[in-house]
């Protein structure tokens, strides 16, 4: 994946707080480094910046707020398979795909990327209406299918 696309798909979660990890110790010059830690994307830097092409973000325990490039870091998102499973959500306990589809929706089940409905139709996350795509971002749903080594699982991650 080329950083233009990791830009786009990190700017599509950029309204609704997306949490990063960055995985490891990142040395800016001899004095300085970017601890490991979970932090909240805040910003996208363009081309003309003082480092091109990277994220801002923002520590959760007020440690302040940097740069960092897109290597260093990876999204903290729920599998689409979570879809049909509860999920926390601005502290309280939501089924995703009532949430997303109402409470009378037809979908019977998620595998891999696929959504399937009762009738048996299939189709992908990113081929749904605009507001239910919307909030399939606003609950951190990887929608752009990417790979299980580039995001960190929210309903696996231990919190300290």
């Amino acid at each position: 994946m080329t950083k233009e696309e990791q830009l786009k798909i990190f700017s599509a979660y950029l309204p609704y707080g997306l949490q990063l990890e960055i995985y490891e110790e990142v040395e800016i010059d001899s004095l300085d480094s970017i601890m490991p830690g979970i932090v909240t994307l805040a910003g996208i830097t363009n081309e003309t910046s003082f480092m091109p092409d990277a994220l801002l973000y923002t520590r959760q325990d007020d440690e302040g707020d940097g740069y960092i490039q897109t290597e260093h870091v990876k999204p903290i998102l729920y599998p689409l398979d979570m879809l049909t499973q509860e999920i926390e959500h601005e502290g309280e306990t939501i089924i995703p795909v009532e949430f997303v589809f109402g409470k009378n929706h037809n979908i019977r089940e998620v595998k891999d990327v696929y959504i399937i409905n009762k009738n048996g139709y299939s189709f992908r996350a990113t081929s749904l209406s605009y507001k239910q795509v919307q909030k399939l971002l606003e609950l951190r749903f990887n929608i752009f299918e990417l790979p299980e080594d580039q995001f960190i699982n929210k309903a696996t991650l231990k919190t300290k």
